[in-house]
């Protein structure tokens, strides 16, 4: 280093001259440091040197190197103040790593977990929707069978109550379930099949006897001269051909009641007459046989003919209101001949009686032969509506 200008030495040596020269010299150096590129390193290096270097003495020269050692040393324990603040942080934000990456593994095995418990879910609703399915399918063919192949409760009562239209209504609900119930004894549901069919069959026993009992007196109020026969009894009857002994109770019971109120219409017409004497009593014309006999026989035919109309009227009535559409039961003319020879019954010994009466005062012979034929025409004409083997045509043909 030089020494500095001023010095005591400079001056005394070198006077105005080495002045001179030493400024031309100063310059010189001056303006190559300014010409020179700096080092920003360098540049950088002398500008923190200078915050703690603030003089040129000989002191501070000595002990530039202790200085920068132990600036350098500040510096690096500054700096390692700093980096263990620093890995405090990081060591912290490691920790936090670490925790965070243990719970990602926690949630990853949580979640692992819930999804294999999730796929046991999914695969026990997919087995419970699948039963569900199957479980409906069953509960519809359930209500499919019990809709077929039970009575509902309305008609369960409608059969245990009084017979209105309605009870027919069941009373053929009844018949149709048993009649399927012969498909299940075909199949596997053969169980099933017979014990439906006994319920049943013991449900249309009981509506049958009541049906039976109700017909019976619905048929003893058939006594007047002009019944008149409501739908419900020709129902009933319809019902009771499912069952033949019972119908032809019912119809004896018919032909009872019918004998005997054909037999009282034909006393009071021989002994009283019509209304108000109108036609007047057959007894009047007993002196005149051929009258008499005729107008006994007339009296027969027509009521012949008008019970005819009636057992025709619900006979055909009991055919139309069958349970079984298809039934193929004796035909309804041999029940109607059979009901009329009982309706007829009664009649055959008053006319009897009567007629012998006749003959047994000797008519003469033209008398005698219009008897015959009187009693040949009325008795070909009741044939064919009664029946040759009829009592009432066995006794005119006897005569």
């Amino acid at each position: 280093l030089m020494n500095p200008p001023g010095s005591p030495s400079t001056t005394n040596h070198n006077g105005s001259t080495g002045g001179t020269t030493m400024n031309a010299t100063l310059q010189r150096k001056l303006t190559k440091v300014l010409e020179s590129r700096i080092d920003p390193d360098l540049l950088s290096a002398i500008q923190d040197l200078s915050t703690f270097y603030p003089s040129n003495s000989l002191v501070a020269r000595r002990n530039m190197r202790g200085q920068i050692e132990k600036r350098g040393l500040e510096i690096n324990t500054e700096f390692m103040d700093v980096f263990i603040h620093v890995q405090r942080h990081f060591d912290e934000v490691q920790k936090g790593i670490t925790e965070m990456k243990l719970g990602c593994q926690e949630m990853s095995d949580r979640l692992q977990k819930t999804r294999e418990i999730s796929g046991q879910l999914i695969q026990q609703a997919e087995k419970l929707n699948k039963e569900r399915r199957e479980n409906e399918i069953h509960q519809e063919i359930s209500m499919r069978f019990l809709e077929r192949f039970q009575l509902t409760e309305e008609e369960s009562n409608l059969l245990k109550g009084d017979v209105c239209p309605e009870f027919f209504v069941a009373l053929k609900r009844v018949h149709s379930i048993h009649s399927d119930c012969k498909i299940l004894v075909r199949t596997q549901h053969q169980k099933a099949g017979l014990e439906i069919m006994d319920v049943m069959s013991l449900q249309m026993e009981n509506a049958f006897r009541k049906l039976y009992r109700w017909v019976r007196a619905e048929v003893r109020r058939l006594d007047v001269s002009s019944p008149e026969i409501s739908e419900l009894l020709k129902s009933a009857l319809g019902a009771l051909r499912d069952r033949a002994v019972l119908l032809s109770y019912c119809l004896d019971e018919v032909g009872t009641t019918r004998n005997a109120a054909v037999v009282k219409g034909f006393l009071t017409a021989l002994v009283h007459g019509g209304p108000n004497g109108m036609p007047r009593p057959i007894q009047i014309h007993a002196h005149d046989p051929v009258r008499y006999i005729g107008d006994m026989l007339a009296w027969i035919h027509q009521a012949v003919a008008s019970e005819s109309e009636l057992i025709h009227g619900l006979i055909d009535g009991a055919n139309t209101h069958s349970l079984d559409t298809t039934d193929t039961t004796e035909g309804p003319s041999v029940d109607i001949k059979k009901v009329l020879d009982t309706t007829f019954e009664g009649v055959c010994r008053p006319f009897k009686v009567r007629l012998g009466q006749v003959l047994a005062a000797h008519p003469a012979i033209v008398v005698a032969y219009k008897l015959s034929n009187l009693l040949d025409f009325y008795t070909k004409t009741i044939d064919r509506v009664i029946g040759d083997q009829a009592r009432l045509a066995q006794v005119t043909r006897c005569c």
